[in-house]
């Protein structure tokens, strides 16, 4: 059996109560308060709607991360984990129902490269009948330039 991380060894842990091992999970750092402060934050602006709910998740957000730059947009229902590990930079907008987890970015990659490839392939088929439109005429040009003999 491969050895346990500490996070992992925290949660099995028996000594600790049930309330300290989500702490650990989902905050991930000690104090009630820290754990507070997360819980009141992400579920009273969490899932807010419209205009209101992006400006208040723009403000209280930003005081939940370890850093986290100017116009930064949050969507509706964004999970964080261990916000105080998480640094943004300026202009980034964080679409609606987004996990910070390692798994959920491995799928973002992976549907990112999926995307690529698709969008490649479509310019590729877009200057494949560019091509052939660009013939098209050209031959079109050529038959109605020259002379017709009976």
């Amino acid at each position: 059996m491969p050895a346990q991380t500490e996070l992992q060894q925290s949660l099995l842990s028996a000594k600790k109560s049930a309330l300290a091992k989500y702490r650990d999970l989902v905050v991930g750092r000690g104090g009630f308060f820290a754990l507070l402060k997360f819980e009141l934050i992400t579920c009273l602006f969490g899932s807010m709607p419209g205009a209101l709910g992006l400006l208040m998740r723009k403000i209280f957000f930003k005081k939940l991360l370890g850093k986290c730059g100017r116009g930064v947009v949050f969507g509706r229902g964004v999970v964080l984990r261990h916000p105080h590990k998480i640094s943004i930079g300026s202009n980034v907008v964080i679409d609606d129902t987004l996990s910070s987890t390692r798994k959920a970015a491995r799928r973002a990659a992976s549907q990112s490269a999926t995307t690529r490839s698709s969008a490649a392939a479509r310019a590729s088929s877009a200057r494949a009948a560019a091509s052939k439109s660009a013939r098209t005429r050209t031959s079109a040009r050529a038959a109605s330039s020259s002379p017709n003999r009976r």
